[in-house]
């Protein structure tokens, strides 16, 4: 929150270690939320979904980074329902 300039840097960072190495999509989607970047977030969180990281992913309707914006997309319900958590 109000440190745009430092999750880019962060982002940027994590896209340099992915070309080497395997980095969890959840911490892009966490990113991306926090940007208000939403189309990035749900590409991101859904990739989590497919990678079956449902240990995280079952926190995500409490998970700190992700804001009201993104609950309140149609995209998060569908996401929950993809992954059979309630809304």
């Amino acid at each position: 929150m109000g440190q745009r300039d430092k999750a880019l840097e962060l982002l940027h960072h994590l896209e340099e270690i992915a070309m080497r190495q395997y980095v969890a999509p959840h911490h892009f989607a966490t990113i991306y939320t926090g940007l208000g970047d939403l189309d990035q977030a749900f590409r991101w969180w859904t990739k989590a979904r497919d990678e079956n990281a449902f240990d995280f992913l079952i926190y995500l309707r409490a998970w700190p980074g992700v804001n009201d914006a993104l609950r309140s997309d149609p995209r998060y319900a569908q996401l929950l329902r993809s992954m059979s958590v309630p809304h």
